[in-house]
């Protein structure tokens, strides 16, 4: 390719690039945001009010997969689906949101795995274990069940990570986000890989495992997104630059 047809190239990506903020959102777009961001956060804390509520399951150490388990496991299970078809039809309403530019389609991406993971983790539980449910019978081995709960697990939880960290990616280059809305987006991408990380090691072992999972999936899923919708909101609404 020539010089000129490259600079041609380059001046028409530049040209395609949209700039990510509220003041070019339409209606729509706007309350479907506002929507999915509230839908996400329901659908997130029914993991602390069903795991504080639940008679015999102590949500500080049980991990949030054992709410699968028991009489009212299928709950859980139709939470996560429902909470995983929240995240694949969240691509597409952020797709439009973001328009043609960096991490536009990369971030959608991570959404539709993410939800696949979900919409996984409820159609696949674990296996019981000691502490839950109480007298349940404890295998000396997984099943494919369990094996494949867990796989789910880790795509869900590293494809919505790596969607803040596409977020930040594109945030960076925006001038009315900038540097401080990318390093908090990157922390929480980051707050939630070490916090999955620790309760991985310390899931059978530790009294405290089942806080530490509902810490890095508060981070990663709800918080990220609503603070950066309820930001888009209020620049939609003239409220702030």
């Amino acid at each position: 390719m020539s010089l000129a047809r490259r600079a041609s190239a380059g001046r028409g990506m530049r040209a395609a690039h949209v700039r990510f903020h509220g003041s070019h959102l339409a209606r729509r777009s706007a309350a479907a945001l506002a929507l999915l961001a509230i839908v996400e956060l329901g659908l997130t804390a029914w993991y602390w009010v069903e795991g504080a509520t639940r008679p015999e399951y102590d949500w500080v150490r049980e991990s949030i997969s054992s709410l699968s388990l028991g009489p009212d496991g299928w709950l859980s299970q139709v939470n996560s689906v429902v909470l995983g078809l929240v995240c694949i039809g969240a691509a597409l309403v952020w797709r439009r949101a973001l328009g043609p530019g960096r991490s536009s389609l990369g971030y959608g991406i991570a959404k539709v795995v993410a939800g696949v993971g979900l919409v996984g983790i409820g159609f696949f539980s674990q296996d019981p274990i000691a502490t839950y449910p109480p007298g349940g019978p404890v295998l000396p081995y997984a099943t494919l069940q369990a094996t494949l709960h867990q796989v789910f697990a880790g795509i869900a939880v590293t494809a919505l990570a790596a969607s803040v960290f596409l977020l930040a990616r594109r945030l960076i280059r925006e001038a009315h986000w900038g540097v401080p809305w990318t390093a908090y987006l990157a922390g929480t991408g980051a707050a939630t890989l070490a916090l999955m990380v620790l309760f991985w090691s310390v899931q059978y072992s530790s009294d405290l495992a089942g806080l530490v999972e509902r810490l890095a999936i508060i981070v990663t899923l709800p918080a990220a997104g609503a603070v950066v919708v309820t930001r888009l909101l209020l620049q939609h609404w003239r409220v702030c630059p």
